[in-house]
């Protein structure tokens, strides 16, 4: 979901305009535990000219709690960690 409101200049390429859409991202993180495996849905900001990609405070403390809550479920035996390899 674009919004034109939230429209700013790139501070990547200087030429462009982001505009912030709400992506869900896949990842994983290392823990004591072994790897915790997250998907959230984060407010990205997203160039029209050179299509990098940033985000903020916002979007990292939404990171921090998919991880918080997965590493919860390790903690509480209801989901088994996984390793590398």
């Amino acid at each position: 979901m674009l919004s034109s409101h939230d429209e700013r200049r790139c501070t990547f390429c200087k030429a462009g305009k982001t505009l912030r859409s709400s992506q869900t991202i896949a990842f994983r993180q290392f823990t004591d535990k072994g790897y915790i495996y997250c998907r959230a849905t984060v407010p990205v900001d997203i160039c029209n000219h050179c299509r990098s990609k940033s985000w903020d405070d916002v979007a990292e403390a939404i990171i921090g709690d998919a991880v918080r809550r997965e590493y919860e479920k390790i903690s509480l035996g209801r989901t088994e960690p996984r390793h590398a390899g």
